[in-house]
Order: C-alpha cells, then sequence, then structure tokens
C-alpha cells in the first residue's frame, strides 16, 4: 500500500517527509520513496525517526544539503521487506554484478519484487508477518528462491531463458518448493 507524501524537505544530510499517514510504519523499517522529483529524497531509505503525532518521518540521505519543503503532487511512498537481500541472492546465484550497472539494478528490483510478493503471499495465508523479521528459516529460503526465479528468468517470456533448438521443459518442483517453503497453498480447516 502507498502512503502520500504531503510535504518533503531536507536539511544536513537528513530528508524529512510529512505523510498522510504513518500507521504501519517502524523506525529501521526500509522504504521506497518515489515522485518527489528530487534524487536526494527519492529512492530506497531506511525510516531514521518517526513523530506520530505530526506524522512526520526522516531518514539519513546523504549529501542532500538545503531543500526548502515542498509539497509533490504524486509523491508516495511504500514499504519494502526485508527478508531477503542482493547479497543472499548473489551468493545463492554464485554471481555478483558489477556496482552500478545494468544488472545490479535488476538484481535489486528482483529482490524487492520477491520479497514483496512472499510477504503478500503469506499474509493472504493468514500469517501476520513483520516486514523486518525473517519468519523462520524456511521462509528465507523460499524468498530466496523466488527472488532468484525472478532474477534467472530475465529475458525469457515464461521461465528460465534457454539457447537450445528444442524446447526444454521446466524443471519441476520450483514452484512447489516456494510455496512449501513459504507455508502457502496449504489446506485449511474453518
Amino acid at each position: 500500500m502507498s502512503i502520500r507524501i504531503i510535504t518533503a524537505s531536507g536539511a544536513t544530510n537528513t530528508a524529512t517527509l510529512v505523510l498522510e499517514t504513518v500507521d504501519g510504519l517502524e523506525v529501521n523499517e526500509v522504504i521506497r520513496v518515489y515522485g518527489t522529483g528530487n534524487n536526494k529524497i527519492d529512492g530506497r531509505h531506511t525510516i531514521a525517526t518517526l513523530t506520530a503525532s505530526t506524522k512526520t518521518i526522516t531518514y539519513v540521505s546523504n549529501s542532500i544539503g538545503t531543500v526548502v519543503a515542498f509539497n509533490p503532487a504524486n509523491a508516495g511512498l511504500v514499504e519494502l521487506t526485508t527478508w531477503v537481500t542482493d547479497t543472499d541472492v548473489s551468493l545463492f546465484l554464485g554471481y555478483t554484478p558489477a556496482a552500478a550497472s545494468v544488472d545490479e539494478a535488476y538484481l535489486d528490483e528482483c529482490v524487492e519484487a520477491g520479497n514483496d510478493w512472499a510477504y503478500r503471499r503469506r499474509l493472504e495465508a493468514g500469517y501476520n508477518d513483520k516486514r523486518t523479521i525473517i519468519p523462520s528459516p524456511s521462509v528465507k529460503q523460499g524468498t530466496l528462491l523466488y527472488c532468484a526465479t525472478l532474477y534467472r528468468e530475465r529475458g525469457s517470456v515464461d521461465s528460465f531463458a534457454s539457447f537450445q533448438d528444442m524446447t526444454i521443459t521446466a524443471a519441476p518442483g520450483t514452484m512447489g518448493q516456494i510455496m512449501r517453503l513459504l507455508g502457502i497453498n496449504r489446506s485449511q480447516v474453518a
């Protein structure tokens, strides 16, 4: 769920946002800010302070300088789930993309999407997890497998890319294994 940004400003390596609501947000939670038009405010950040009475959060933003408070028209933020990191997925893949490369940016997107997907699927299955705390080692492994699968399917229409003349069927069990590790799509008793 996206939270609308009312006012954005900055001073001495700290960005300050006044939000429509701070419900559900926590200090040390990772967020993605978008649409302010200021690259020192937009991006992935960790909440440093939260003041519920004024609906204000702050986070570190190096070299921001002084940014006079402004009201961005279509800016918002989303909470990010951080069960698996880019480093976890790189270790699993046995591949580390070059810093500041297109591959690194795509890996970041796959990790964010995979973490979010795992969190939402567990929420739909009745679990009440925190976005910043891994529920169990099996959930971490399932999320890791899913993030790696997203990255490995880059450039493919529906599965792992292949350069074979003949059709290669996907290895059975990958998605089933991910579901089992996450504890979702299981029978439920009313």
